[in-house]
Order: C-alpha cells, then sequence, then structure tokens
C-alpha cells in the first residue's frame, strides 16, 4: 500500500471531522503563532479538462511574438505576472519566486495573501507568476506545465511551484524538487494541525514533496435558475448518465440553450468515470496496458454525445472556451450544466455574477453521474501542492511562506476556500463560519461525497501525457464533430493505446471508421478519421507539432498535407530521428520548440520541411546567430523573386499570403540556396528558400531536401495564394 493509499483512511476521518464541526487538536505552539502560522490551507485543482496539465515540453521558445531578428517564436498574451521581475532583489536581499495556474479570482486573493505575509516578513519579498491554463496550447509563456517545463530546462525554475497529484512523482523522479522533511523537522515548516494522512498524500518515495493545499472532487455544477424557472427537477446525488442526458435534453428544449457546456468528452467526466464508476481503473498495475477490456461502456458514453450535439444540446467543439472555468458557457447563461473540481466553483461564481451584472446567480454542485447500477465515479484527492525546486536558494523561506498559506487564519479568510476544502482542522472550522454561499456549497459536495467516493486511483502512468496529447484527444475530438463513429473511435484507441502502453510502435490508424450513414449504435455519424491510414503504399508525411489538439495553423497545414499523403502527428517532445524512418516527407511547424525537437532531424535522408526559426540554426538551413533567422511583425505578404521556380507556384511580384497581419518567419540561407520569396521590403531575409539534396547548407550538406518556409504559429488564415504557395513547397519536396 502506497503512501496515498494510507492517506485515505486520514482523508475519511477528516471528511467525517468537516461533517461534523472539527477534530479536536493540541493548542498552538507559541513557535507557531510568532512565524505567522495558525491555520488553514485551501487548494485548487487540476481542473480535469479546462485546464488539466500535461508535462511535454512547449509548444514555441519564447513568450513573446518574435520581433525581427530574434527568432522567438512564443505568443503574446501570457498570463504571468511581470509586476515584480524575479531578479529584483528584497529589502533583505532575500527574493523568493512562485508560480501557480488558475484564474483571475485566484489570483487576486493569492496576491493579497502574498502582500499579507510580506507585511509580517519585510525581509521577503515574493515575485508572483501565475497561468490561466495549465497545458493550453503547449505554449511556454502562456501555459503553465509547458512554461515550468521550460523553466527547467533552463535552470530558471521559481521557488515555490503549485503542483499537482498527477504529475509530482515525475517531477521528483527528475530530481526537480526538494524534499520538505528537513525543514518540518527544523521547525521552519510547521504542520501540527495537518492530519498525518494528508501530509503523507505529498509523499513520494518516502519523502514529503508537496504541501496539500486542500481536497477536491470531480463534479457537475447545475444552474438552479434555469432548473427551478421549468420546473425541471434537481437531481440527487444518485443521478446516472441517463438522468443527465434526460435533463440536457430538457435545458434545450425549454431554455433554448446547451443543456452541457465544455469537455463532456474528455478524460475526466468521460472515460475513467465511465470506468470508476465501475469499479474497474483505465490502466493496469504497472502502467503497461489498459486496464479494462469492454470498450462498450465508453462507446456508450460517446454515443450520448453524439446524440447530445445531434439535437444541438451540446456545445460544438468550435464554441468550447479554451481558457479557465471563468470562461464557461454557463458564466454568460449559454448552458445548464458543467463539468468542473469542486475547488473551481468559487471562481466560476465569482466570474457568473461579475457577468450578471453583480446579481447574484444559484447554482448546485453535484457528484459526476454514475453509470446505471454501479456505484459514484468521485473520490477525493490532494487538489494541489505547493512544492519546493531543487534549484530555490532560499528554501528555508520559501518553506516559511508555504506554513503561512498553509496555517495562517487571516490568509484563508482571503483564499476563502478558492483552492478547496482547507487540510488544516483548526483553519476549517473557522472558515466555515465565514464561507460565502458558493464556497459552502463546494464544501458541502466534499461533506456528502466522503460518505460514497470511490477509492483514489493510482497515479496515471509516465506515459500519460504523450497518450492523452496524440490519441486520446484527436480521437475523442473527432467523435464530438462527428467524424468517427463511437465504436471505431473506442477500437482505434484500443490498438494505439495499447501500442503506446507497451512500448510497440503505435500504427498509423488501421481501425475502418465505418461510412457516412451506415448507422450504428450513434445513428449514422460521418466517420473516419482524418489522420488514419489503410496499412498500404501510400506515401506518409510525419507532422511536428508542439501541442494537441491542434492550433488551427497547424490544421491548416495537415489539411494541405492530406491532400498528398497520409499524415502521421506525432508531438516534438515524443518524437525521435527513427519517427522519420519510412516518411515520404518530415513537416516541422512553427508551434514546435528548440528544445523539443533541436538536431533530431537534421541528418535525415527524407525531406524537411521547417518553419521554425529557431530550428533552423540546429537543422543547418542557416547559422546561429540571433540575425540568421527570426520572424518579421505586422506582415501580410511576401515578396517573390524567382517567379519562374516550380515553388513560386506561378506567381510573382508582392503576393499577399496572410488574411491578416502576423510574422512572417525568416531566414538568411547560405549562398548554395534557392531563394525563392523574401520578406517584403528586405531582400536579405528569405521568407521561403530551399536545399536540393546534396547542396552545401550552413556547415553541413543537405541528406535530402530542406526548406524553409515563411507562416508562423498562430497565423491567421492563408490566402488562397498563400495556401498554393504551401502546395508548391510540398510537392516540390516530395518530387524524387
Amino acid at each position: 500500500m502506497t503512501s496515498r493509499e494510507k492517506s485515505l483512511v486520514s482523508l475519511g476521518l477528516f471528511v467525517l471531522a468537516l461533517a461534523v464541526g472539527c477534530t479536536k487538536t493540541e493548542p498552538e505552539t507559541a513557535g507557531s503563532a510568532a512565524t505567522g502560522g495558525k491555520a488553514g490551507a485551501a487548494s485548487g485543482g487540476s481542473g480535469g479538462n479546462k485546464g488539466t496539465g500535461g508535462t511535454g515540453g512547449g509548444a514555441a521558445g519564447g513568450t513573446g511574438g518574435a520581433a525581427v531578428g530574434t527568432g522567438g517564436s512564443g505568443t503574446g498574451g501570457s498570463s504571468a505576472d511581470a509586476s515584480a521581475p524575479a531578479d529584483a532583489p528584497g529589502p533583505a536581499g532575500i527574493q523568493l519566486k512562485m508560480a501557480w495556474w488558475g484564474g483571475a479570482d485566484r489570483a487576486a486573493r493569492t496576491k493579497q495573501v502574498v502582500a499579507l505575509f510580506e507585511a509580517q516578513n519585510p525581509g521577503i519579498k515574493i515575485a508572483t507568476e501565475f497561468y490561466a491554463t495549465t497545458q493550453g496550447m503547449g505554449i511556454p509563456g502562456t501555459d503553465y506545465w509547458p512554461t515550468l517545463n521550460k523553466y527547467a530546462t533552463d535552470g530558471t525554475l521559481p521557488d515555490i511551484m503549485q503542483h499537482d497529484y498527477a504529475y509530482i512523482e515525475e517531477w521528483t523522479g527528475r530530481n526537480l524538487l526538494r524534499p520538505l522533511d528537513q525543514h518540518m523537522a527544523d521547525g521552519s515548516l510547521k504542520l501540527s494541525d495537518v492530519p498525518q494522512g494528508l501530509i503523507d498524500g505529498g509523499k513520494v518515495g518516502g519523502k514529503v514533496m508537496g504541501i496539500s493545499l486542500g481536497l477536491n472532487t470531480q463534479a457537475m455544477v447545475i444552474d438552479v435558475d434555469v432548473f427551478t424557472k421549468h420546473n425541471i427537477a434537481i437531481p440527487t446525488d444518485e443521478w446516472t448518465w441517463e438522468d443527465f442526458e434526460k435533463i440536457a435534453l430538457e435545458i434545450k428544449a425549454k431554455e433554448g440553450i446547451f443543456g452541457f457546456g465544455s469537455g463532456l468528452w474528455g478524460y475526466t467526466p468521460g472515460w475513467k468515470a465511465i470506468y470508476l464508476s465501475l469499479g474497474q481503473w483505465v490502466f493496469n498495475g504497472d502502467g503497461t496496458a489498459l486496464g479494462y477490456t469492454d470498450d462498450k461502456p465508453w462507446a456508450d458514453h460517446f454515443s450520448m454525445i453524439v446524440r447530445l450535439r445531434k439535437a444541438e444540446a451540446l456545445a460544438p467543439l468550435a464554441l468550447e472556451p479554451t481558457g479557465n472555468v471563468d470562461t464557461l458557457l454557463m458564466v454568460t447563461k449559454k448552458s445548464g450544466m458543467e463539468h468542473v473540481f469542486s475547488n473551481q466553483l468559487v471562481a466560476l461564481g465569482t466570474a457568473a455574477n461579475v457577468a450578471n451584472m453583480n446579481m447574484p446567480r444559484n447554482f448546485k454542485m453535484l457528484p459526476l453521474p454514475k453509470v446505471k447500477g454501479a456505484k459514484s465515479p468521485i473520490y477525493m484527492k490532494p487538489a494541489q501542492y505547493f512544492s519546493i525546486t531543487a534549484s530555490s536558494k532560499h528554501p528555508k523561506e520559501a518553506a516559511k511562506f508555504i506554513e503561512f498559506f498553509t496555517n495562517d487564519i487571516e490568509a484563508n479568510k482571503i483564499l476563502g476556500g478558492e483552492r478547496g476544502v482547507p487540510v488544516n482542522t483548526k483553519v476549517l472550522a473557522e472558515l466555515k463560519k465565514t464561507l460565502t454561499p458558493i464556497a459552502a456549497e463546494s464544501f458541502s459536495l466534499i461533506e456528502r461525497g466522503g460518505a460514497y467516493a470511490t477509492k483514489l486511483p493510482p497515479n496515471d502512468p509516465p506515459k500519460w501525457t504523450t497518450l492523452l496529447n496524440t490519441i486520446f484527444t484527436p480521437i475523442a475530438k473527432q467523435v464530438v464533430d462527428l467524424k468517427l463513429t463511437p465504436e471505431a473511435a473506442v477500437a482505434q484507441f484500443r490498438l494505439q493505446a495499447t501500442a503506446l502502453l507497451s512500448g510497440m510502435p503505435v500504427p498509423d490508424g488501421g481501425v475502418d471508421g465505418g461510412q457516412p450513414g451506415d448507422g450504428g449504435a450513434d445513428g449514422g455519424v460521418e466517420a473516419g478519421s482524418d489522420t488514419g491510414g489503410d496499412g498500404g503504399s501510400e506515401p506518409r508525411a510525419l507532422l511536428v507539432v508542439g501541442a494537441m489538439p491542434l492550433e488551427a495553423t497547424d490544421m491548416a497545414i495537415q489539411a494541405s498535407l492530406a491532400k498528398k499523403m497520409g499524415v502521421d502527428i506525432v508531438l516534438d517532445t515524443a518524437a525521435t530521428t527513427e519517427s522519420a524512418a519510412g516518411k515520404a516527407l518530415v513537416f516541422i511547424t512553427a508551434s514546435a520548440s528548440q528544445a523539443g525537437v533541436n538536431t533530431k532531424f537534421r541528418d535525415v535522408k527524407v525531406p524537411v520541411i521547417l518553419l521554425e526559426p529557431n530550428l533552423m540554426g540546429d537543422m543547418g538551413l542557416t547559422g546561429t546567430a540571433v540575425t540568421d533567422h527570426g520572424t518579421v511583425p505586422a506582415q501580410t505578404s511576401i515578396t517573390i523573386v524567382a517567379p519562374t521556380n516550380a515553388l513560386a507556384a506561378d506567381l510573382k511580384d508582392n503576393v499577399a499570403v496572410y488574411s491578416a497581419a502576423h510574422r512572417v518567419v525568416f531566414g538568411v540561407p547560405a549562398a548554395a540556396a534557392t531563394k525563392i520569396a523574401s520578406v517584403v521590403g528586405n531582400a536579405a531575409q528569405s521568407a521561403i528558400f530551399a536545399y536540393p539534396a546534396g547542396t552545401m547548407m550552413v556547415g553541413r550538406m543537405a541528406a535530402a531536401k530542406r526548406l524553409g518556409f515563411f507562416v508562423h504559429n498562430g497565423a491567421p488564415a492563408l490566402t488562397a495564394n498563400g495556401t498554393k504557395l504551401l502546395d508548391a513547397a510540398i510537392s516540390w519536396a516530395l518530387v524524387p
């Protein structure tokens, strides 16, 4: 039995204590009061499909759109807080940096707690950095886990970072986190009012690697006002997916809004919940195979999704928000039910009240529905942790802040349960006296759920992030888009997931998706995977990207490739040199990162089309100086300099390639390169340039055809001429 499993005993007692008041504890010591530590923590969970983070490397290498010559590849709009630079010294020379994810409400509350701590500890200053999404589009500087992974690579991790149950073991294995046992032993981290089981929940390999910020569980939120208005019966905690579907259809029919908003296709309210309800886990004991044999329950869930989509009672993917819970459709009264984690209700309610001209909205929190005749799928988990990174130069001061965050009652009154049910019993007792109605509702589910929650499942296996991004999400989204039947989807998933988990090559496809209108349980959904293969001799391209699901630019590139060949998609961090074996073309988009790709495809004897400027030096297409490659902002056109070349697609002079102004990628290639197009007004900066096989590039011969292309990530739609140039580039690369 692991330390986390043992902690369930204490967790159950803690939930019982929550229901009856609080557990009796020893009086505070003078020492804990002197350090500002009195009680309480509140914690925020991973948010399921609205922000659950993978740990893969990011999609881009910078935090801002690249200026001319810099070659940066990130996007603007980071939610990182730059108001307190990490390298700015505090009055006494101690400057900490702390990072977390969450919405604007969490950020505002956390910053107030930081200010309170600084006021009580004038020798310490804390720079804050937060992100609205965990994985998002996989962009460093915009999304939490890609950013923190980039910091880990760069050696610039913050002192304190918010961590997650799913990833703390992996980060511990990478030696990125500092054990906290020493700080607990020397008194710099006092946890006398936190049940031992909840402390043990942060252990990895017998050492405490994170302090739980609270308790959390999966949930559904319903808009009570909509239910009351139309006399729709509010379900009990025993509701089933059949009840859920009936209610969603009723909301659509009576209120004219979506019965359910976002992410019903995701792994938390779908795949994992279905099998947990049936008393099974989705992986086997060592994470090398799926843990169930019957795919029908999941196919049935997908079939329900298809029915709701066809009835317009479920939002299409195009309308699903990509931000945090404060962007959910329920906030603006466009849906009647949503999936969240229990700790997210406060942020959801705050945003909904603001959107309603500060008039209170009425929400109720329910557990996820269960399979008919089965049990509830919800479980109680450590919502998040605070961990101290191994590279922190001030771990004792970092531990002091974590203690304050966990134990100080005034701090937790500010937090207001936004991160979940506090783990400190004294804080819990005080907070229950002052809870807002919306916070009380989230606490109530933890109280009720303790009686029927299932056992906390094991951590996901190391290959989970790759499985999620490259197999699960693309397949599930094709079902929601009505492009793949439920039966074909679960069969294709089993085929590919089994191969990945067992360490075998992942099949390109091979599962017949059926034909449009061929019937089946979903009533004739248009089927067929747009990335699948028939195992024949069709040429195939390897599309290397930085994030899944694909961003719009990468989807457009995939569509152009699919006109000529099959397409296999791989994340930059998961790709290897061997991934190019047998491929007709390797296409590396600008969403891929320098850290994720580096020189993996530099010497492959396969044509390569490259869009990421930061990789041009690594690949030998240009030199490595910052002036040798980059992007030029606010461009709509490029200049054709070799109109008779096939790569020019019969175009000449200045050609509009973007439907709106955006960054154009450029390189300064070697003299032997064939230059096709340049940045407007700067002939030295090539926007399209090519090296035939055997041509001298910068410092090496081209092992096969190499081509640099102008499209940067996040681009608006290509014009007709922009698409012609892209198609011409692909055709050129494929000609022997």
